[in-house]
């Protein structure tokens, strides 16, 4: 079960695991405090080094034997939180209670022992709950001579009973939101109309990656406030700094956005990344979106053109057609040796910035997408982009390499430049060799034909699916960028 929580995450937790009846596996040291039917399993209590017939021993605490064992009510365990100290308050006691408790060990240990032994001798005759916390909480704050304070009794009542949020969102943007089909950064743009850009890896001496997306942000933020300002907290040189972005498209209405004809959603979504869609018919679904945002991304970046930008949308436009999960070829055994081999060269900042920037404008454009209900098929973002392929291609010499490959081009196996390798001896192990192990091991001869047939009509086709595929995309980007840039990369090919 997945569920995306629009607030405090810990209440709804407890119910599923209490209506589950299982323990809750966690490091969040809250569930200590909750009332678990069938306990807490932190994780730094399990023995991973242990095995017992095959299972690995760990620690289940349960809040009653707790309570049991200090003698204290279970009524008063979010007080005790509240106190001792969690994400909302602590009380600053100065040593008050480490220095009422007899339980040796370090002060840390000492205050919390303090805390409980105080907690456990509170008059709490013929009180319900909520007085019996409130009664315990006074006595506390009195005893360390502390006036009562609204944010203890805040905390505590995040564990009793967690304050709901209110959100502007719509029906069905809340709902795709819990079931994780749209980010959760539009709880924040609708709520508080602002917006805390992920801090990126990127060349801080460059201006931050996130301003190649802004146009793409600008339609985000429309759609979400109807046109309003917003806020938005980005990288400038070294500094988190505040910037008002203003908001592109009222032409959809929040509420009323998953009932829009597919037809407007969609170019809402070309108007946004300057693109045409209907230009895409012939590149497969899994591509369409991300020859979008690389047709974005690279007329965003040739208002700067950087040798290193051809470089990285060639070496984009491999990672596309490249699966490493596919039929095995020349191609794919160069590009899986690739992502394999070590760096033998020094990393490049501009590479990495460029890339960066990809990532900014496809996490974008995949926000805007979800939010327009998917105009464009969503791709599979797992086996779309290899950071570390990608940056090994991203090199001219790497990149005349693999397309050697593409052109077919062999190292010569004998010293004769023209029947030399065409000769038996040297043409017949050269392709035994090149035939894989289970067809080589087949148990009869009609099984061997069978096989290697299937294995060359298997290596043809795959071969004309990726020549089809680069020519698609290519014709794609002559009609965005005009011929120079396909040109150069037709040469090399």
């Amino acid at each position: 079960m997945f569920e995306q929580c629009l607030g405090e995450a810990d209440p709804v937790i407890v119910s599923a695991a209490n209506q589950k009846q299982c323990a809750v596996l966690s490091i969040d040291k809250d569930f200590y405090i909750f009332d678990l039917c069938k306990g807490f399993l932190h994780l730094d209590n399990f023995e991973w080094k242990s095995k017992e017939d095959e299972k690995i021993p760990a620690k289940l605490y349960t809040r009653s034997k707790f309570c049991e064992h200090f003698k204290l009510d279970p009524a008063l365990m979010p007080v005790f939180a509240s106190i001792a100290g969690n994400d909302y308050s602590r009380l600053k006691d100065n040593g008050t209670f480490a220095n009422e408790s007899s339980s040796p060990g370090e002060y840390s240990i000492k205050r919390l022992d303090g805390i409980l032994r105080f907690l456990s001798k509170v008059n709490l005759h013929g009180l319900n709950d909520s007085q019996k916390r409130e009664r315990a909480l006074s006595q506390a704050l009195n005893h360390v001579g502390k006036k009562e304070n609204q944010t203890f009794k805040l905390a505590i009542q995040k564990y009793v009973q967690p304050e709901k949020k209110c959100l502007e969102l719509p029906t069905w943007v809340s709902k795709k939101v819990e079931r994780g089909e749209i980010t959760t950064f539009v709880i924040s743009v609708v709520d508080q109309k602002t917006m805390m850009l992920p801090a990126l890896v990127e060349d801080f001496s460059q201006r931050s990656s996130y301003t190649a997306a802004y146009p793409i942000r600008q339609y985000f933020y429309g759609l979400l406030t109807g046109g309003q300002m917003c806020t938005e907290y980005d990288r400038d040189r070294e500094e988190i700094k505040d910037k008002r972005v203003p908001s592109i498209g009222k032409q959809l209405q929040l509420e009323h956005l998953h009932k829009a004809p597919e037809g407007l959603r969609r170019r809402v979504f070309e108007e946004a990344l300057q693109v045409q869609t209907l230009d895409l018919g012939n590149i497969p679904d899994q591509l369409k979106l991300p020859v979008c945002v690389t047709v974005f991304w690279f007329k965003r970046l040739q208002h700067h053109p950087k040798p290193e930008t051809v470089h990285c949308l060639h070496a984009l436009l491999l990672g596309f057609v490249f699966d490493q999960h596919g039929p095995e070829d020349e191609f794919e055994r160069k590009m899986k040796a690739l992502k394999d081999a070590a760096i033998r060269r020094k990393w490049q900042p501009r590479v990495a910035h460029a890339f960066s920037q990809w990532l900014c404008c496809m996490r974008q454009s995949l926000h805007l997408n979800q939010l327009l209900c998917s105009p464009l098929p969503e791709p599979q973002c797992a086996r779309l982009y290899c950071g570390p392929l990608l940056h090994r291609l991203a090199d001219e010499d790497t990149i005349e390499e693999v397309q050697k490959t593409l052109r077919g081009e062999k190292k010569e196996l004998s010293r004769l430049k023209h029947r030399g390798d065409r000769a038996f001896v040297i043409a017949a192990p050269k392709l035994w060799n090149g035939v894989p192990l289970r067809i080589k091991i087949s148990p009869t001869l009609n099984i061997f034909k069978s096989r290697l047939k299937t294995r060359l009509y298997s290596l043809a086709f795959n071969c004309f699916v990726f020549v089809f595929s680069v020519f698609v995309l290519l014709f794609y980007f002559v009609q965005h960028f005009g011929q120079p840039v396909a040109i150069k990369f037709l040469q090399r090919n």
